[in-house]
């Protein structure tokens, strides 16, 4: 009796370890499918793991995507919109604005798509990532603002092709605030640029005006002449 026990035993132990190893393989394959984790706020990185728990590095070379920004400055209060570029489809991102050099998120994501959601560091909502692991294609936007100065600024993050190729600290171009100084020097500099050009328009009715004249004293000269000759 205890001899025909002993391989149901060892048969249920088997279900059992199988059971917990495709739970594992499992849980790394799809690792973090509705977003980046919160352990990801300092480099951006996925952390996902091999099955044997070695963790996967970032994919080599360049990345075939890229952070486009529809403005190469920032207004505080004013939302800038961030894209995700890219020729083929990714599973997940994590974004983050920073400022150049700098090493903590800044500012405020919004309006974002029902594919992205908010990713807390430092604020609620300082970050955006992915909801779900399923196909995205690139396109994906973004508003972002902020209500203070926090200097030069470029967009940073990651984007996941699959679970085990992304890449990792694509970076978008630097953005610049723009200051009421530099509005005021800016509108300053339109309005010299335009008195420039009506002096020159001036100047030039002035020249005809003159060149007219010298022409019509010339011909009145000769005829004069003409007449006692």
């Amino acid at each position: 009796m205890s001899n025909m026990a002993l391989p149901v035993r060892n048969s249920r132990l088997v279900l059992v370890l199988t059971t917990i190893l495709l739970q594992f393989i499992s849980s790394n394959v799809h690792a973090y499918p509705d977003g980046a984790p919160k352990e990801a706020c300092a480099d951006a990185a996925p952390q996902h793991h091999t099955t044997d728990g070695e963790i996967i590095e970032p994919h080599e070379g360049p990345s075939p995507y890229s952070f486009t920004v529809d403005s190469k400055e920032y207004k505080i209060g004013h939302k800038i919109t961030v894209t995700i570029e890219g020729s083929q489809a990714y599973g997940g991102f994590l974004i983050q604005a920073r400022s150049v050099g700098g090493q903590e998120p800044v500012g405020h994501f919004s309006s974002l798509p029902d594919n992205a959601q908010l990713r807390g560091c430092m604020t609620e909502d300082d970050g955006v990532t992915h909801t779900s692991p399923d196909d995205k294609l690139p396109g994906i936007m973004f508003m972002w603002h902020t209500k203070k100065d926090v200097g030069t600024i470029e967009f940073f993050g990651t984007v996941a092709q699959d679970h085990d190729v992304f890449w990792t600290e694509i970076k978008s171009s630097e953005i610049q605030h723009k200051t009421e100084s530099k509005i005021r020097h800016l509108k300053f500099d339109a309005m010299e640029d335009e008195f420039h050009h009506l002096e020159d328009k001036a100047t030039s009715a002035w020249k005809t005006l003159l060149r007219n004249r010298t022409m019509a004293l010339e011909d009145l000269y000769r005829k004069h002449r003409q007449l006692h000759n």
